[in-house]
């Protein structure tokens, strides 16, 4: 999956920054609207009412929503959580909580400034709810993503680490919010062709 160079500037100089004043992992999730230039598509004319058979191109794109998670901070994270809530359903058959990454499968580590590819979303057709009819009835519900991860073990800090992985009921060092409320993007201005 591709990062558009507008956004990994952009997310890089932000995270070094970030990473020159703050000395510990800080997680946050990014999402872009981003409109996709995709091979011209070609239509064939039959011959017909006396004109010869011709062929017609016409060029095609598509918007993409892509969810990015970033670390901001000044060091690396480790054993990095993802936990959905609010699950959120693509379509009538995928849902968040099917993919590994939502249902409890750990990133061992993101180093600083490094962005790891979340999901991807089409805005037309998984953001919108439809009614019986096929019609269009609003957009679909907010989801949420809790972000659970630890800081690099040092000496000091490795009791403390194994002891909160031996007891499953305490949280673990650090923990950061996502909320996306897919209605934010009603009326929003497309960007220009990639």
């Amino acid at each position: 999956m591709d990062l558009s160079a507008g956004a990994a500037t952009g997310a890089l100089r932000l995270g070094l920054q970030v990473v020159t004043s703050r000395r510990r992992p800080l997680l946050d999730v990014y999402y872009e609207l981003r409109h996709v230039r995709q091979p011209d598509r070609e239509v064939r004319l039959p011959a017909r009412y006396g004109m010869e058979e011709r062929t017609l191109r016409f060029p095609d794109s598509e918007l993409i929503l892509a969810f990015h998670l970033i670390n901001l901070g000044g060091v690396r994270a480790e054993k990095v959580r993802l936990e959905l809530h609010a699950d959120f359903q693509i379509d009538s058959r995928r849902k968040l909580s099917d993919r590994p990454l939502f249902s409890g499968k750990e990133i061992p580590q993101l180093a600083p400034a490094q962005s790891f590819p979340l999901l991807i979303i089409d805005p037309h057709n998984d953001l919108q709810t439809r009614g019986a009819d096929g019609k269009l009835n609003g957009f679909k519900p907010p989801f949420a993503i809790r972000i659970r991860y630890n800081g690099p073990s040092s000496w000091y800090k490795k009791p403390v680490h194994m002891y909160q992985e031996w007891r499953t009921s305490k949280p673990r060092s650090y923990t950061t919010f996502f909320e996306f409320v897919p209605e934010l993007l009603k009326g929003a201005q497309i960007p220009p062709a990639e």
